[in-house]
């Protein structure tokens, strides 16, 4: 994996003027890019096993666009990550589809999950790490504000179609869950899952590289 990454960088440096910054910044979105491709991959592979293949895709787009401003913690491996969110958003998957059928307990659990979003974006997002630390305020306050953006465009679809149709859209449900674990990420207590993780899987593997 690490010389798919050199690769790439390899393309990009030949065609693009950067210098040793730039190319660390690249690096690590390269970085990035590719463990998401591969956890997107290997999780809906093991949801189309599973039979839930809609419900993990679904509640993985709900993850990647609130991640993608709120930000939130990760492994220190891409091996580790990939393991990680196919197994999790699998679980998650199989712990949404429990709720289906029973809609006075998914519209509480949808505004549940809301509040506690709007919390967590209020007190984390956007939640960095020490490899892409965000300095500018002015990008701080971007962020968080398209956060809310996201949450609040989210929430609107799940109730609007309650409003509409008298009932809460599996799908749409499915993306709630999606939104509240996204939220879990940014909080103290998500870092603290990510690294335990990290510590179970390289003891019981070898250790990968640590890019964060």
């Amino acid at each position: 994996m690490e010389k798919m990454i050199e690769r790439t960088l390899t393309l990009y440096k030949n065609n693009l003027d950067i210098d040793k910054g730039q190319e660390a910044i690249l690096k690590y979105g390269i970085y990035l890019a590719y463990t998401y491709i591969f956890g997107f991959l290997a999780s809906l592979f093991l949801a189309q096993i599973l039979g839930i293949f809609t419900y993990v895709l679904v509640l993985l787009i709900a993850i990647s666009i609130f991640r993608n401003f709120s930000g939130g913690a990760h492994c220190t491996s891409m091996g580790n990550c990939i393991v990680f969110s196919a197994v999790t958003a699998n679980l998650l998957g199989l712990f949404a589809t429990t709720f289906l059928g029973h809609q006075v307990v998914m519209l509480l659990t949808t505004l549940g999950i809301f509040l506690f979003a709007l919390w967590t974006v209020s007190t984390y997002a956007p939640a960095d790490t020490p490899a892409k630390p965000i300095t500018s305020l002015e990008k701080r306050k971007l962020l968080r504000n398209r956060s809310y953006l996201v949450l609040i465009f989210w929430f609107t679809i799940n109730l609007g179609w309650y409003i509409y149709f008298d009932k809460i859209h599996s799908l749409i449900f499915t993306s709630s869950i999606g939104i509240l674990w996204q939220s879990i990420s940014l909080t103290k207590f998500g870092y603290r899952l990510y690294h335990a993780f990290d510590a179970v899987f390289n003891r019981l593997f070898a250790k990968g590289g640590n890019y964060l």
